[in-house]
């Protein structure tokens, strides 16, 4: 019952501030790809 009232409590905070959901999702994401390219160009020059 208290793991329920924590996670609707969550919930509402992240449903209230959507840029921590944009910080938890799309950032990561964001970096990957700016890794993977970074990869990729290393790739070639050596």
């Amino acid at each position: 019952m208290r793991t329920l009232a924590f996670a609707t409590r969550n919930r509402k905070e992240i449903l209230r501030d959507p840029l921590t959901l944009v910080f938890g999702i799309v950032l990561p994401i964001i970096i990957m790809c700016l890794f993977s390219f970074i990869h990729l160009l290393n790739r070639y020059i050596y």
